[in-house]
């Protein structure tokens, strides 16, 4: 065992090496974007039990000039912060159909009442033609498999291999236990009160983004007329499926480097300050559908909430 005190040049390098200093930074940048921002927020993990801890998770809120009116949009940013050595490299697929169950969302109402059933609210809201998550491929490239990079020896040389490493994967997983965390816990909360048939708000609403940063390089892969084709980005869009207690999770994860943090605010921001405005735009069938939720719930559990706030 080394005896030998770290020197302060040591200590720098390791923590230059570290992600301590990306998370700094990105949270610094938040804070200036109006963020509230809270660093090592505390979650729970289903497959060990064990508490873990997300780098940071960063609210922003919408509301309404009128101090009596208590209605809000709030989003998140579930962030994990990466000082990759190596770069991370994607492999964007054809376009095809994103279901509506990656865009994360709890609160009410999450359905709209039309006069004889209910239509999700994303699909009133015309989300689809405006929010980044179901943009062409060709706008932000969107991908399911991807790598990084490491040494390995063989036969007495050492070798680069693609291989998806250990940590980025965790680092994916570990923002789905996050945000579902996120999701079962704000649930308990959203202003409603079935038993006494009455809510604190017109729409009280929350959307998740989970995020990783990278502060190395972010690249793409794809096959061209001349072979592979290796290009720099700045924002990658990443579906991850997984499965808990039977039920499948479907998640798009925002990929971005460091560079590209106060443009992803911007317009993250825009596009929930579009679904305030739309929201007041139709308070009123918005209201009408938030009185008839909160009367379903009667007798429902708050852990039940969720689903029953989604059921048809």
């Amino acid at each position: 065992m080394d005896r030998r005190k770290v020197t302060n040049s040591e200590m720098k390098e390791a923590i230059s090496r570290s992600g301590y200093l990306i998370e700094q930074r990105v949270s610094r940048v938040l804070n200036q974007n109006d963020y509230f921002v809270e660093t090592n927020w505390s979650y729970v993990d289903p497959v060990t039990a064990k508490t873990r801890e997300l780098d940071i998770l960063a609210h922003s809120v919408i509301s309404t000039p009128d101090p009596s009116d208590l209605s809000l949009v709030v989003w998140s940013l579930f962030c994990e912060c990466e000082n990759n050595m190596q770069p991370v490299v994607f492999f964007p697929t054809e376009p095809f159909d994103i279901s509506d169950e990656t865009l994360k969302r709890h609160g009410i109402p999450l359905k709209i009442w039309l006069g004889d059933n209910y239509t999700d609210l994303l699909a009133f809201l015309r989300l689809f033609e405006f929010h980044h998550y179901f943009q062409s491929p060709a706008t932000i490239p969107v991908a399911t498999q991807y790598c990084s990079f490491a040494k390995v020896k063989r036969r007495d040389r050492e070798k680069w291999i693609a291989t998806g490493l250990e940590e980025q994967h965790d680092t994916f997983n570990s923002l789905v236990w996050a945000v579902e965390h996120g999701i079962n816990e704000s649930c308990c909360k959203c202003g409603i009160f079935p038993e006494e048939n009455r809510r604190i708000a017109d729409f009280n609403l929350e959307f998740a983004y989970p995020l990783v940063i990278l502060g190395g390089e972010l690249m793409q892969a794809q096959m061209g007329k001349r072979g592979l084709v290796l290009k720099k980005v700045k924002h990658i869009r990443f579906l991850k499926n997984l499965y808990s207690s039977g039920k499948l999770l479907e998640y798009q994860i925002d990929v971005i480097t460091e560079d590209y943090m106060s443009e992803y605010s911007s317009m993250v921001s825009k596009e929930m300050n579009q679904v305030a405005q739309l929201l007041t735009k139709h308070r009123k069938i918005i209201t009408e559908s938030a009185d008839r939720i909160v009367g379903g719930l009667r007798g429902a559990k708050p852990e039940t909430f969720y689903e029953t706030l989604r059921s048809p």
